[in-house]
C-alpha cells in the first residue's frame, strides 16, 4: 500500500491543546482524509470544551513524488511532504504558520501540530488521536 493510502479514511476522536500561556483544553474532532484526482482532501471538525468549533477543507495537490501544494479554497497557502510513513504539512494563513503531521498507526491516526498563533495571539501546540471509522 503506498503512503498516501495508510491516512486515507474516516477518523473520530479527540484532541489536546496547550498554549504558551499556560493555558489548555481538550477537543472532539471528526475527520476525513480522501484521495482526490491530483492528491488528498483534508477535512476536518474540531469541538472545543469552551464552545468554539473550528471545520476547514484542505487540498493536497501533488507536485511531485512525495511533495504536495497545499491549498484552501483554490489558493496555495503552504506545502505538504512524506516523510517515511508521515504525513507532513504547513501553512501560512491569518498571519500566522500552521504545522501538522499525521502518522497512521494501525486503525489510529495520531496527529500533532502547532501554530504561531492561537485565537488569543499565543503559540500553541496539540496532540490528537483518532482511530479509523468502520464501514457500515
Amino acid at each position: 500500500m503506498s503512503a498516501d493510502k495508510v491516512v486515507v479514511g474516516e477518523f473520530a476522536g479527540a484532541g489536546q491543546w496547550f498554549d504558551a500561556a499556560g493555558k489548555t483544553g481538550t477537543y472532539t474532532v471528526v475527520q476525513s482524509i480522501r484521495p482526490i484526482d491530483d492528491g488528498l482532501e483534508i477535512a476536518f471538525h474540531h469541538d472545543f470544551d469552551d464552545g468554539n468549533v473550528t471545520d476547514a477543507t484542505l487540498t493536497l495537490k501533488q507536485v511531485v513524488e512525495r511533495i504536495y501544494l497545499v491549498a484552501i479554497a483554490g489558493h496555495p497557502v503552504g506545502h505538504a511532504a512524506w516523510h517515511g510513513d508521515t504525513l507532513h504539512y504547513h501553512l501560512e494563513v491569518a498571519q500566522k504558520f500552521v504545522e501538522v503531521g499525521y502518522r497512521a498507526v494501525g486503525d489510529e491516526l495520531v496527529v500533532f501540530g502547532s501554530s504561531t498563533k492561537n485565537l488569543e495571539g499565543n503559540y500553541i501546540a496539540w496532540t490528537e488521536r483518532l482511530q479509523r471509522a468502520l464501514p457500515g
